[in-house]
């Protein structure tokens, strides 16, 4: 018998165990869009399953009806967890809305001294280029600025059509 068929026959089960883990992380891979949710899910249930424990144990009323008790301390936790995590999503939402708006009332003015401080910087530079060089120079800012336009206007419209096909 050869190294290789000695090597498979004393690991047998780990060979076959790594073998099903690589298919099982493939198919959950497939999955991801239809198991995300059950596992985020799970990973709530196991971060707030230590408090529920903890209030099943601290709270009273547990010799009447104890499967109602924890369902009821279940039903709790997760309504509280969803309420702070609404206002959560609130308060950021409200947050970049304020921001987005005064970014938008500051914007032509922001934009003015953005394009004069450019000019500014381009007329320096002007300045130390040699005269020979000023034609090729004047051609490639104009060049820049004309492709810098085009990147933004591409970039914004692809921008807003991920947005617009995300929502729908």
């Amino acid at each position: 018998m050869n190294a290789f068929g000695a090597v498979i026959k004393r690991h047998w089960r780990l060979i076959t165990f790594i073998v099903c883990l690589v298919i099982f992380t493939a198919i959950i891979w497939k999955l991801i869009g239809v198991v995300l949710p059950f596992i985020i899910g799970l990973i709530i249930a196991y971060l707030l399953l230590p408090l529920v424990r903890w209030l099943e144990k601290h709270l009273p009323g547990a010799k009447k009806h104890p499967g109602f008790k924890r369902i009821s301390i279940i039903f709790s936790v997760y309504l509280i967890a969803l309420i702070i995590i609404a206002a959560a999503l609130f308060y950021a939402f409200t947050v970049v809305r304020s921001s987005t708006a005064a970014l938008w009332e500051t914007l032509p003015q922001s934009m003015t001294n953005i394009v004069d401080w450019v000019k500014n910087f381009l007329a320096e530079i002007r300045l130390q280029v040699p005269a020979s060089m000023l034609a090729q120079y004047d051609q490639t800012i104009t060049d820049a600025g004309v492709n810098v336009v085009n990147v933004l206007r591409n970039g914004l419209g692809q921008g807003f059509s991920m947005v617009s096909s995300s929502l729908v």
